[in-house]
């Protein structure tokens, strides 16, 4: 009996040692991929709360911002309302999905767009159709269920 218990044991640790180091990995994963986003994003966290606002300076930093929703926000209706910066009166492609959407940016720079989700992860695109062609991917997920 002894030697069963041994063996039982020993299994039991590798396991947990396995799904341990799965986890450990995961969150390593999913947190490299928030501090790389979040290196791409030129506003803070408070910022994004509120609606997109044109710099005191009136310069718009370059690429795109999106104000809301953040990057892994879960929402429960199948359209969500995407507000964001980008340089002033620019085409943007938005590539959802299942449609994909052009907008232009105000005078600003402001620009916002009502986008279908599919339920689960939808990976949004966003790319400025002018010279610099600057792109931005953002994350939602729609579940129904909450």
């Amino acid at each position: 009996m002894r030697k069963e218990l041994l063996i039982v044991v020993t299994i039991g640790i590798f396991c947990g040692v396995v799904i341990g180091f799965g986890i450990w990995r995961a969150n390593k994963a999913i947190s490299q991929d928030q501090v790389s986003v979040e290196s791409q994003v030129s506003i803070s966290p408070t910022e994004a709360k509120t609606t997109p606002s044109v710099p005191a300076n009136n310069k718009i930093p370059p690429g795109i911002t999106i104000s809301t929703p953040q990057e892994y926000d879960v929402v429960a209706e199948p359209k969500v309302k995407i507000i964001g910066l980008s340089a002033p009166n620019t085409n943007i492609a938005i590539s959802s999905e299942t449609n994909d959407y052009l907008v232009k940016s105000t005078q600003s720079g402001e620009f916002e767009a009502e986008v279908e989700l599919i339920e689960g992860i939808n990976q949004i695109i966003f790319k400025e159709l002018d010279s610099s062609e600057n792109e931005y991917t953002l994350k939602i997920i729609y579940s129904k269920d909450i």
